[in-house]
C-alpha cells in the first residue's frame, strides 16, 4: 500500500483508522466483483484499519461488504468534518503521555492538582509547536517557483480621483480612510 498523505486534514488516529477501512472495504468489494487482491494488503490494512479479524472473515456477502463500505465511508465522512476536535484531542492524549512518562510520580494522589497544571503547560506547547509548523507549511507553498515572484501587484489610492461636489474620498495618504477609487501597481 502506498503512502498517501493529505493535507486538507488535520492528522489523528482516528482519521487515518476511518481511512484504511474505507480502504479495505472498497478492496474486499473489488474481491467480491471478481478483481484479484493480495491477500496480504487486504490483511495489513485491516491490521491499520484496527477491524477485528472476527468481524472481517465474518462478511461473506457482497450486500454485506456493501453495507460496510457504506458505513466506513460515513464514518470517514464524518471523521473529516470533525479533523480539527480529532486532532486536538490526540494532542491532549499524547501530552498527557509525554507528562506522565517524564514525570510518573504524578499519577500518586494529591498530585492531581499539579498533574493538571503540567498538563495543561504541555497541551500549551504543543498547540504552539503545531501552529509553527502550519505557519512554515504555509510559507513553504507561497514561496514555491510556480507560485509567482512575491507581490504581483499593489493598490494604492487614485490620487488623480476627483470626488462629487462637496465631498471629500479622505485623506490618499491614510488608506484606512480613503472611499475613493484605487490604482493598481503591478
Amino acid at each position: 500500500v502506498a503512502k498517501r498523505y493529505s493535507t486538507q486534514y488535520e492528522w489523528s488516529p482516528v482519521l487515518l483508522r476511518s481511512v484504511n477501512e474505507v480502504r479495505y472495504r472498497t478492496l474486499r468489494m473489488k474481491q467480491f466483483k471478481g478483481v484479484v487482491v493480495d491477500n496480504n494488503i487486504l490483511e495489513q490494512l485491516r491490521e491499520e484499519a484496527k477491524l477485528p479479524l472476527q468481524q472481517s472473515i465474518g462478511i461473506t456477502s457482497r450486500q454485506d461488504v456493501v453495507d460496510c463500505l457504506r458505513e466506513a465511508k460515513h464514518n470517514m465522512y464524518q471523521n473529516q468534518r470533525n479533523h480539527v476536535e480529532l486532532r486536538r484531542k490526540y494532542l491532549e492524549d499524547l501530552a498527557e503521555a509525554i507528562l506522565l512518562d517524564r514525570r510518573p510520580w504524578l499519577t500518586e494522589d494529591g498530585r492531581e492538582q499539579q498533574l493538571q497544571e503540567k498538563k495543561e503547560q504541555q497541551i500549551k506547547e504543543l498547540i504552539k509547536r503545531e501552529e509553527v509548523r502550519k505557519m512554515h507549511r504555509t510559507i513553504g507553498f507561497l514561496l514555491k517557483p510556480d507560485r509567482g515572484r512575491g507581490l504581483l501587484q499593489v493598490d494604492i489610492p487614485d490620487r488623480k480621483a476627483i470626488p462629487p461636489p462637496g465631498e471629500t474620498f479622505g485623506d490618499p495618504n491614510d488608506p484606512k480612510t480613503w472611499r475613493g477609487s484605487w490604482e493598481s501597481i503591478t
